[in-house]
């Protein structure tokens, strides 16, 4: 048994926790909340959870502490610390030994205080897992034969132990051991055992909890072939099934075969998505009946979250229920276009269960984030049993083994040095990518505080660094946004060189395509470099790693921004697409990526991103004052001038408006427009763009070409080649269905979408305007008060959509 318990020698322990006499200050309440008519009877061991605490709170050197409401104190186990810059505590996970009754349907409050201290350790140990002779058995039906098991006991003895937290409360572990058929691991196919060995007030054995995670995530085992495998599941007792697992199959529909592709992962739960209780020689004969009930206004005040609106009264949902290969309420395929409740720094799901604390939205919450387990993300080398670092922003991070800079992880073959890519999916499409990527994970373990999820989150944001193309780095310049080496058929790779500097894993950012898909790689990443424990339990860096790749991004935005023109700069414009045909800018991605960064400043304050930050509010406030403020919620920007050269001023840019058509007569010598967004006014002076292949209405106009209006009556005008210059004769009639303009004002029109709903762009931006507030940036405040003003005309309501919903600060 190889047991990993960082730092020390093999069994030394991290986080403990020990009852601390009252004194400390009180910051927050945790309410446990008796899900039974049946009264919960004292010394029951809590679910985890998790404890985000605001800056300060609870000191560098102190704990938190946990007491009843007549001071008694909570004997706790506390794990996975992290801190803030100060050294005051993050965020920890939980679980707590109650010496307390909770009534039938009723609740419990337990305040926490900090003032606590170290604590230490309880008086269990990996072999109280043993009595319980936990396995998962597959039996083989596609790329399988016969039957392979996964021994929790085998585990313990010729697996990986590592310890992740120990105290009063009981101790928490993941084992990984090898699935085996006739004493022979099948190499491929592994089982991370969670264990919780829960701690009675006797000091003797309560139970266990249990989770199992099936997963192929090696990257440079080639022996057997990696495939999709499919199997019978079944998660046992010594002989006795404890349960017989089902898989989502095609169509949505249940079956007994389950189908696991190669670096996908599925988990031995129930529909609730909690793990398994079993009383393995213990005192208690089933699992506590409680949940863990959060106040709202200090979780958020934390700002370990964005600054949610908690004023919304939102519409609850319905629960989803885990099986293996479910979607968990996400849509599929994952690059499925359109607004979609999963999109976000955290999905809508996960904003509901902020505001409303109900047991139907924590179960999504839990499931949501299993199912990612179905995506081929969870990539790992079987040399270090990690993740691959593959962007040396330093060149060597402890544990993770050598940084893999050949190495890229794609679907299709020659593409580096890795051994494995990517095998067929199952079910799911367009899961190794980022554009349309939800994050439902870190959500999860936040709440929950239970490792599975953060296994998952960093797997997830591992992959959408290797992802990224390999080769010479791509070399940007203002002249062009591309120049310099890159491989055949693709736009950019994974290192970025910016004025001669080398800027690793700035691919990421410093890529030919819309924002979004910066926004959610960037989300993952920075979530993990900020919640991911200060002294990680396998010893492995991965915080490191993936901070030194958020603040590689965001100096290389830095460094290029530097080398535009002033006119650019004060503009706050950001585009790498190439000038070619239909490649366009949307402001609305520009918005989810500055959600991202928002929260990253928040939960991380990496270097370097106040100044992208600073430059986005800048876009938004320069498009304001250029054009009209409905113009942010376009749904694309056109950068480029009639030359198809770089825009370096607002003026040269034009916006879409959706719902709008545009026609012009060779009788009436006259432009009109028409449809249900075309109530605004034509003024003197405003630009009107040649659509890419549309009728041209003059005998010289080319596309993309500019025109400005002249003998504007607001409903009929003329169009002259420069500004109050001759109109133009129309020597063609015909009508743009796509209508690209630059407005000086839009009014009575609220947005160039056409859409006023908490789904719209014009939701979606004006929520990032106020985040940029809310973190402190105020350069777009002008703008937010309009776009405020403009979600009030429409009556706008967010009860359905919170996740869009910002407060233009964060509680007190």
């Amino acid at each position: 048994m190889a047991i990993v318990a960082y730092p020390g020698t093999p069994g030394t322990v991290i986080y403990g926790g020990l009852p601390t006499p009252s004194g400390g200050t009180a910051l927050t309440t945790i309410t446990l909340a008796n899900t039974s008519a049946t009264e919960q009877s004292a010394g029951f061991v809590s679910p985890m959870f998790g404890l985000p605490l605001k800056q300060g709170d609870v000191p560098a050197g102190q704990y938190p502490a946990f007491f009843l409401a007549d001071d008694t104190p909570v004997p706790a186990t506390i794990h996975s610390v992290t801190s803030w810059p100060d050294g005051s505590m993050k965020w920890c996970g939980v679980f707590l030994r109650v010496p307390a009754a909770v009534p039938g349907s009723g609740t419990l409050a337990i305040t926490v205080k900090n003032g606590g201290s170290a604590p230490g350790a309880s008086a269990r140990a990996v072999s109280d897992l043993t009595a319980a002779d936990l396995k998962v058995e597959l039996t083989g039906v596609t790329n399988l034969t016969g039957t392979w098991t996964a021994s929790l006991n085998d585990a313990i003895t010729n697996g990986t132990v590592v310890v992740i937290g120990d105290g009063p409360a009981g101790m928490l572990v993941r084992i990984l051991g090898d699935f085996k058929q006739s004493g022979s691991a099948h190499g491929q196919l592994v089982n991370w055992h969670y264990a919780l060995i829960a701690q009675n007030s006797s000091g003797g054995l309560l139970g266990i909890r249990y989770l199992g995670r099936v997963a192929q995530p090696w990257a440079e085992v080639v022996s057997p072939a990696p495939a999709l495998r499919s199997f019978s599941a079944a998660l046992k007792t010594g002989e006795t099934v404890f349960r017989a697992m089902q898989g989502v199959q095609s169509g949505e529909t249940l079956g007994s075969t389950i189908s696991l592709p190669h670096y996908g992962r599925i988990d031995t739960c129930g529909t609730s998505g909690k793990w398994d209780f079993f009383q393995a020689g213990g005192s208690a004969s089933a699992d506590c009946s409680v949940r863990v009930v959060f106040d709202k206004t200090y979780f958020t005040a934390t700002k370990i979250i964005p600054p949610y609106d908690l004023a919304v009264d939102p519409t609850p949902q319905a629960a989803a229920d885990y099986y293996p290969s479910c979607s968990g309420g996400m849509i599929r395929p994952i690059g499925n276009t359109g607004e979609r409740r999963e999109l976000g720094v955290l999905p809508d799901w996960a904003v509901k269960h902020l505001l409303l604390q109900d047991a139907d939205s924590e179960q999504r919450v839990r499931v949501a984030s299993l199912a990612v387990g179905g995506w081929r993300t969870g990539v790992r080398k079987a040399a270090t049993k990690n993740i691959i670092p593959c962007a040396d922003v330093s060149p060597s991070y402890t544990g993770l083994g050598p940084v893999e800079t050949n190495w890229r992880y794609w679907a299709v073959p020659n593409n580096g040095d890795m051994p494995n890519v990517g095998v067929e999916g199952y079910l799911w499409s367009g899961d190794l990518t980022t554009d349309h990527r939800p994050g439902p994970c870190y959500y999860a373990y936040l709440i929950t505080g239970e490792p599975q999820h953060l296994d998952l989150l960093i797997e997830n944001a591992a992959e959408a660094v290797l992802v990224q193309p390999i080769g010479s780095p791509t070399v940007w310049t203002i002249e062009q946004p591309i120049v310099g080496a890159a491989r055949t058929g693709q736009f950019h790779n994974r290192t970025a060189t910016i004025n001669g500097v080398d800027y690793k894993g700035a691919g990421i950012l410093f890529y030919p395509a819309l924002t979004r898909d910066a926004a959610w790689a960037l989300r993952d990443i920075a979530q993990c470099a900020a919640i991911c424990p200060d002294v990680p339990p396998d010893g492995a860096n991965v915080k490191g790693y993936f901070k030194d790749v958020v603040e590689s991004n965001l100096a290389a935005f830095n460094a290029y921004r530097a080398l535009m023109p002033t006119s650019y700069q004060n503009a706050g414009l950001f585009c790498l697409i190439p000038a070619i045909a239909s490649n366009e800018e949307s402001p609305w991605t520009y918005a989810y990526l500055v959600n991202s960064l928002c929260h990253a400043k928040s939960i991380l304050s990496p270097s370097g991103v106040d100044g992208v930050l600073e430059s986005f509010a800048k876009y938004w406030q320069t498009v304001t004052d250029t054009y009209d403020i409905a113009a942010c919620f376009a749904y694309r920007m056109y950068p480029w001038s009639d030359a198809q050269v770089r825009a370096n001023t607002m003026e040269e840019c034009v916006f879409r408006v959706f719902d709008c058509t545009i026609s012009f007569d060779t009788g009436t010598q006259l432009f009109t427009k028409a449809g249900t967004n075309s109530g605004f006014s034509v003024t003197n002076g405003d630009v009107f763009m040649v659509p890419s292949g549309a009728t041209k209405p003059f005998a010289s106009a080319v596309d993309y070409q500019r025109f400005y209006a002249v003998e504007s009556t607001g409903s009929t005008w003329k169009l002259a080649a420069s500004p109050g210059g001759a109109a133009e004769t129309i020597s063609t009639t015909g009508t743009w269905s796509q209508t690209w303009v630059g407005l000086q004002s839009f009014s009575p029109r609220l947005t160039y979408e056409n859409v006023t709903s908490s789904s719209g762009y014009m939701a979606n931006v004006r929520g990032c305007m106020r985040q940029l507030e809310a973190v402190g940036v105020t350069a777009a405040s002008a703008a937010r008060a309009l776009a405020d003003a403009n979600i009030v005309a429409a009556g706008t309501s967010f009860s359905d959509l919170p996740k869009n919903a910002m407060a233009l600060a964060y509680p007190g």
